[in-house]
């Protein structure tokens, strides 16, 4: 073994960082159940209300800020040892179709989808054919 290799093993700080990335793994474990039961209460919450809890919102954020702390630090992308070792992340959540607005929920989620923003199209009445002519288009007769 060489000279460099038993400095390595022999590196408290790394020793330490492996203890720090042992919780990081027990902390994962904790923070993915806590994100599967945020999940299961806001589709609930969704399904009786049509809206979704702002607290539980901002937990979820918080949870998932966590989340890639902890594997930041695992994969060794960030020198900053998590919570309960430095701050808890304090995100604001984002946007979301589901929260109270002057919409229904299933109002909102239509208006958030893809094909929303192509009103022309829906009041054609076409769904996108290519063998349909349009008859606004000179060269249409000639396809």
């Amino acid at each position: 073994m060489s000279e460099d290799t038993r400095t390595q093993i022999g590196d408290r700080k790394l020793w330490e960082r492996v203890l720090y990335m042992l919780f990081c793994a027990i902390a994962y474990g904790i923070a993915e159940f806590v994100v599967a039961l945020v999940a299961i209460f806001q589709v609930v919450r969704v399904l009786l209300t049509g809206s979704i809890d702002e607290r539980v919102h901002r937990l979820g954020r918080n949870v998932g800020a966590y989340i890639f702390e902890l594997l930041q630090f695992a994969t060794f992308n960030s020198e900053r040892v998590p919570f309960p070792f430095s701050d808890w992340p304090d995100e604001e959540p984002g946007a979301s179709p589901w929260q109270r607005t002057t919409k229904s929920a299933p109002e909102a989620a239509r208006s958030a989808s893809p094909t929303s923003d192509l009103p022309e199209r829906a009041a054609s009445g076409r769904d996108g054919d290519p063998s349909e002519t349009d008859d606004s288009d000179p060269g249409a007769s000639s396809r």
